[in-house]
């Protein structure tokens, strides 16, 4: 897959370690060099626009957040 602006792509992920692995489709709106580790695990950073995360990530942020955020 190559990554570049404007193009639709899966992210996937988990809020907690113990939580179920989700994936949401989203457009990347802007890619540039990780200035931090530009040879390393994650040489880009990518923001990505949701459609409508709130449907999904909303009542799974807000009960996160009422037990006290993520295990550190």
């Amino acid at each position: 897959m190559t990554l570049e602006e404007g193009k639709v792509a899966k992210v996937t992920f988990q809020l907690t370690p113990d939580s179920k692995e989700r994936a949401i489709e989203g457009r990347i709106v802007r890619i540039c060099v990780n200035d931090r580790d530009p040879d390393g695990l994650w040489p880009r950073l990518i923001a990505v626009e949701f459609e409508d995360p709130e449907a999904e990530l909303k009542p799974l942020l807000d009960e996160l957040a009422q037990k006290g955020g993520p295990p550190v």
